[in-house]
């Protein structure tokens, strides 16, 4: 029996870039290449720390981006190159502190 749960997910990098400079940690998920053309996705958190965005699992870091860096043009062209989607919050913080 397949028990795999499917997620809507969201590749608006522009949104997840304004959650995270308003302070949320955001579920994601990546796709990435295991070796010999096997994909796997991972679970992983993205978060600001004011100065760096990091998109990261278990001391892995999928996905980062700061402004002096010059890998990428951007967050949302580091974000499209790492495979990065992220699930939509549907309530804020305040709503879930008082649930």
């Amino acid at each position: 029996m397949d028990r795999t749960i499917f997620y809507k997910t969201s590749r608006d990098y522009k949104r997840l870039k304004a959650l995270l400079e308003a302070g949320y940690v955001v579920v994601c998920f990546t796709t990435y290449d295991w070796g010999s053309g096997f994909e796997v996705t991972d679970v992983c958190r993205a978060r600001f720390d004011g100065e760096r965005y990091q998109i990261s699992a278990r001391g892995i870091e999928y996905c980062c981006y700061w402004a002096g860096m010059h890998r990428y043009k951007s967050f949302e062209d580091a974000c499209e190159q790492s495979k990065i989607e992220f699930i939509e919050p549907t309530i804020t913080k305040e709503e879930n502190e008082n649930k």
